[in-house]
């Protein structure tokens, strides 16, 4: 299925499918908090529903930073003009949150280099769980996301040197590396251990192995890596055909299998080929003319909103369980309300950040008052 680079450059499908991606962590969270059950270390139906919801909105988030950027590349562009664009969409919502722990928390006596770390996005290469998940939780994976940033530029012209006919074996490879990835984590230290409750039974994983398999910033990068792979198979004319529901499909047959393989497996491994397979097969279907209601006016609304909804969304959930108590065991019917308010709430948040913060940002900081030239070889030409 042949796509014209020149015609098509949005992908407003895309930015509807980011939204759902948003709601799958905010939904694993809202269940992590366990308002329907306490008493028992097994997680209630909801959080075994929603358990692998973080893993897979998290992948689907690396892997469309490689493929987003690979179809948008600019020919004109710089490298120092596309950092300075990542870096603006990043920090200041990044700030944002960071400050906000700061007062929903009370962690201003919180230790220096940890909040060092943070704040520069270098704390998911630090393999300590008050490292990696400290104030705002979920900015493990911006430090991961600064470092494809910086690296895009370089990956992206190695991966234009591959033969047309080679990238499906590029793929196959990055596939296989993920695939090994489980068994070196096991080579690492067992100990110190936290308490995870996950498809019926608690158990203790080491944080350590936790920490390499999900969210080392290197072993990530193979998600982003796919990511780019996957939009030049189709920009090449390579893409396989396969198609939206097919696609949709095989990925929630791997989300019921994430339940049933080892748990370092279920982390990314098990995930990542369908959700690659799912986002050039939506892309396909609208590039080459089709409609989708991911590309409606709501579903652009909530999707240009899902980097604050992921940013915010935690301090909403942690806060409000804390007022309501973490020992209090609501019923089903209390307990969906809840859920529902707490993402309302998020919901409101995160769009007055976009459009107060995020969008003002990119618009002022983002881009360069000069006119755009035409770029030389090296690491400071054209992308």
């Amino acid at each position: 299925m042949a796509v014209d680079e020149t015609r098509v450059r949005r992908l407003d499908s895309m930015t509807g499918l980011r939204f759902f991606a948003a709601l799958s962590v905010f939904l694993f969270h809202a269940g992590s908090m366990r308002v329907f059950r306490t008493s028992t270390p097994e997680p209630d139906p909801f959080a075994r529903i929603t358990a692998h919801g973080g893993s897979l909105g998290v992948t689907f988030f690396f892997v469309l930073s490689g493929f987003i950027l690979t179809w948008s590349a600019r020919t004109y562009d710089t490298v120092g003009q596309f950092w300075r664009r990542r870096l603006v969409k990043i920090f200041p919502n990044h700030l944002v949150g960071f400050a906000l722990s700061l007062v929903l928390f009370a962690s201003v006596g919180a230790a220096v280099l940890p909040a060092v770390l943070n704040l520069t996005l270098l704390h998911a290469w630090v393999p300590r769980m008050d490292t990696f998940l400290s104030f705002n939780y979920v900015t493990w994976s911006l430090s991961c996301e600064l470092l494809f940033y910086l690296l895009f530029p370089f990956l992206l012209k190695a991966v234009r040197r591959i033969p047309a006919e080679r990238l499906w074996w590029a793929v196959g490879l990055v596939v296989a590396l993920v695939l090994c990835v489980p068994l070196v984590a096991e080579q690492l230290p067992t100990e110190p251990r936290f308490q995870l409750a996950l498809g019926g039974q608690g158990f203790r994983e080491p944080i350590v192995q936790y920490w390499f398999v999900f969210t080392f910033p290197l072993v990530r990068l193979l998600d982003f890596l796919l990511g780019i792979l996957m939009a030049r198979t189709v920009l090449e004319d390579r893409w396989i055909g396969l198609r939206r529901l097919p696609a949709l499909a095989l990925l929630v047959a791997a989300y019921v299998l994430a339940d049933h393989t080892p748990y370092h497996y279920s982390l990314n491994a098990v995930l990542l080929l369908p959700m690659a397979l799912l986002i050039p097969a939506v892309a396909c279907h609208e590039a080459n003319g089709g409609r989708s209601f991911l590309s409606g006016r709501l579903m652009l609304r909530l999707g240009e909103t899902s980097f604050a909804l992921y940013m915010l969304h935690i301090l909403v959930l942690v806060r409000a369980r804390r007022e309501l108590g973490f020992r209090t065991v609501l019923s089903p019917l209390h307990g969906i309300g809840w859920i529902l308010l707490t993402l309302v709430v998020s919901l409101v948040a995160a769009r007055l950040l976009y459009v107060l913060v995020e969008r003002p940002a990119s618009r002022y900081l983002g881009t360069s008052r000069r006119r755009p030239t035409a770029a030389g070889p090296g690491p400071a030409g054209a992308l």
